[in-house]
């Protein structure tokens, strides 16, 4: 019989992080509004807005906040989607993708707003996004800059 091996790792979130807080495990007497599966980057977000409005919620995270992929991308946050804009643009027609590559933009603002109202120490930097090409041509560029 083979003998598996576990894998530690530690992300940047965590190598950067205080020590995350303990809570009181979830007892099935707990009660709230909304319950959210996962403390990533959307899980905790939404919790926020929840809370912002007055609805409770139940953030249950099977590890530690931020654990796996939002604490591993870098905290980087910008707007548009991975499909990237000419595709969005063919597939929902000019009012629709603006409208949704707007909502982005709209998300983008909120975290920079919920940064600065809840004073979360993030070290956040607002300077813009440079896009690079590796190609050796120039047009791949200045297309994406004619449609943005």
């Amino acid at each position: 019989m083979q003998h598996m091996k576990t894998i530690s790792f530690e992300n940047l979130y965590h190598a950067t992080s205080p020590a995350p807080t303990c809570f009181d495990a979830w007892q099935a007497s707990s009660q709230a509004h909304t319950v959210i599966v996962g403390g990533g980057f959307a899980g905790i977000n939404t919790a926020l807005g929840l809370a912002e409005r007055g609805i409770s919620a139940l953030v249950l995270e099977q590890k530690s906040v931020g654990f796996g992929a939002s604490g591993r991308n870098g905290g980087f946050v910008f707007a548009g989607y991975s499909l990237g804009e000419s595709a969005l643009l063919n597939a929902l027609g000019h009012e629709l993708a603006r409208a949704w590559y707007q909502r982005t933009q709209a998300a983008v603002n909120l975290i920079r707003a919920r940064i600065s109202r809840y004073a979360i120490a993030c070290d956040s930097v607002d300077a813009g996004v440079l896009w690079a090409n590796w190609f050796n041509d120039p047009a791949v560029l200045s297309a994406r800059q004619n449609l943005l």
